[in-house]
Protein backbone atom coordinates (compact mmCIF):
# COMPACT_ATOMS: atom_id res chain seq x y z
CA UNK A 1 0.00 0.00 0.00
CA UNK A 2 3.01 1.96 1.02
CA UNK A 3 4.50 1.70 -2.60
CA UNK A 4 0.79 2.21 -4.25
CA UNK A 5 1.09 6.09 -2.99
CA UNK A 6 5.06 6.53 -3.39
CA UNK A 7 4.08 5.79 -6.93
CA UNK A 8 1.32 8.44 -7.37
CA UNK A 9 3.59 11.14 -5.85
CA UNK A 10 5.89 12.93 -7.93
CA UNK A 11 8.29 13.00 -4.78
CA UNK A 12 7.65 9.49 -3.83
CA UNK A 13 7.80 8.11 -7.25
CA UNK A 14 10.89 10.02 -8.15
CA UNK A 15 12.29 8.83 -4.95
CA UNK A 16 11.53 5.24 -6.16
CA UNK A 17 13.31 5.86 -9.44
CA UNK A 18 16.13 6.89 -7.61
CA UNK A 19 16.52 3.73 -5.80
CA UNK A 20 16.16 2.31 -8.98
CA UNK A 21 18.65 4.29 -10.87
CA UNK A 22 21.27 3.23 -7.95
CA UNK A 23 20.10 -0.25 -8.06
CA UNK A 24 21.14 -0.18 -11.39
CA UNK A 25 24.54 2.00 -10.76
CA UNK A 26 25.85 -1.01 -8.37
CA UNK A 27 26.89 -2.92 -11.20
CA UNK A 28 29.18 0.35 -12.29
CA UNK A 29 30.49 0.53 -8.35
CA UNK A 30 30.95 -3.40 -8.37
CA UNK A 31 33.25 -3.22 -11.49
CA UNK A 32 35.26 0.03 -9.78
CA UNK A 33 35.46 -1.67 -6.15
CA UNK A 34 36.83 -5.13 -8.26
CA UNK A 35 39.75 -2.58 -9.91
CA UNK A 36 40.56 -1.42 -6.83
CA UNK A 37 41.01 -4.66 -4.86
CA UNK A 38 43.29 -5.57 -7.65
CA UNK A 39 45.23 -2.62 -7.54
CA UNK A 40 45.85 -2.97 -3.95
CA UNK A 41 47.07 -6.02 -3.80
CA UNK A 42 49.39 -5.26 -6.33
CA UNK A 43 50.70 -2.36 -4.67
CA UNK A 44 51.08 -4.86 -1.51
CA UNK A 45 52.95 -7.44 -3.94
CA UNK A 46 55.10 -4.59 -6.18
CA UNK A 47 55.55 -1.92 -3.38
CA UNK A 48 57.13 -2.01 0.29
CA UNK A 49 54.86 1.40 0.74
CA UNK A 50 52.16 -0.23 1.82
CA UNK A 51 50.45 2.54 4.06
CA UNK A 52 51.03 4.62 0.44
CA UNK A 53 48.74 1.98 -1.35
CA UNK A 54 46.26 1.86 1.08
CA UNK A 55 45.59 5.47 1.23
CA UNK A 56 45.47 5.49 -2.67
CA UNK A 57 42.74 2.67 -2.70
CA UNK A 58 40.17 4.57 0.12
CA UNK A 59 40.48 7.58 -1.98
CA UNK A 60 39.66 6.09 -5.02
CA UNK A 61 36.59 4.04 -3.33
CA UNK A 62 35.47 7.61 -1.57
CA UNK A 63 35.71 8.81 -5.36
CA UNK A 64 33.24 5.78 -6.79
CA UNK A 65 31.42 6.41 -3.82
CA UNK A 66 30.69 9.86 -4.77
CA UNK A 67 30.25 9.16 -8.48
CA UNK A 68 27.24 6.95 -7.54
CA UNK A 69 25.64 9.08 -5.30
CA UNK A 70 25.76 12.49 -7.66
CA UNK A 71 24.77 10.54 -10.77
CA UNK A 72 21.83 9.44 -8.99
CA UNK A 73 21.11 12.95 -7.79
CA UNK A 74 21.15 14.38 -10.79
CA UNK A 75 19.10 11.38 -12.69
CA UNK A 76 16.42 12.07 -10.36
CA UNK A 77 16.72 15.48 -10.74
CA UNK A 78 15.80 14.99 -14.13
CA UNK A 79 13.22 12.99 -13.85
CA UNK A 80 11.49 14.95 -11.61
CA UNK A 81 11.60 18.11 -14.00
CA UNK A 82 9.96 15.48 -16.34
CA UNK A 83 7.17 14.77 -13.52
CA UNK A 84 6.40 18.54 -13.61
CA UNK A 85 6.38 18.36 -17.23
CA UNK A 86 9.54 20.08 -18.09
CA UNK A 87 10.33 17.40 -21.13
CA UNK A 88 12.64 19.79 -22.95
CA UNK A 89 15.15 19.69 -19.96
CA UNK A 90 14.36 16.25 -19.10
CA UNK A 91 15.54 15.14 -23.03
CA UNK A 92 18.35 17.53 -23.24
CA UNK A 93 20.03 17.41 -19.60
CA UNK A 94 19.53 13.85 -18.99
CA UNK A 95 21.59 12.84 -21.79
CA UNK A 96 24.21 14.70 -20.99
CA UNK A 97 24.76 14.17 -18.08
CA UNK A 98 24.28 10.25 -18.67
CA UNK A 99 26.93 10.41 -21.16
CA UNK A 100 29.40 12.99 -19.06
CA UNK A 101 29.21 9.76 -16.39
CA UNK A 102 29.40 7.07 -18.79
CA UNK A 103 32.75 8.55 -20.31
CA UNK A 104 33.87 9.20 -16.59
CA UNK A 105 33.66 6.16 -15.45
CA UNK A 106 35.33 4.97 -18.51
CA UNK A 107 38.41 6.75 -18.11
CA UNK A 108 38.95 5.89 -14.98
CA UNK A 109 38.72 2.49 -15.51
CA UNK A 110 41.45 2.75 -18.48
CA UNK A 111 43.30 4.93 -16.10
CA UNK A 112 43.13 1.90 -13.70
CA UNK A 113 43.76 -0.57 -16.54
CA UNK A 114 47.07 1.11 -17.34
CA UNK A 115 48.24 0.90 -13.37
CA UNK A 116 47.51 -2.50 -13.48
CA UNK A 117 49.66 -3.44 -16.88
CA UNK A 118 52.09 -1.05 -15.61
CA UNK A 119 52.35 -2.97 -12.17
CA UNK A 120 52.94 -5.79 -14.16
CA UNK A 121 55.46 -4.87 -16.56
CA UNK A 122 57.52 -2.78 -14.29
CA UNK A 123 60.38 -5.09 -13.91
CA UNK A 124 60.28 -7.16 -17.51
CA UNK A 125 62.84 -6.37 -19.71
CA UNK A 126 61.46 -7.31 -23.40
CA UNK A 127 64.98 -6.63 -25.42
CA UNK A 128 67.38 -8.73 -24.61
Amino acid sequence: MGLYYAQKSDFGYSLLFCTEMMCDFKFYIGVIFLFFLVIFLMKIAFTPKRLKGIKWVVLCIVFAIFISISYTFFVSLFYSAELQGDILSYEIGFPIIETLYRTLILFFLLWISRSIFRAIFRNVNFVK
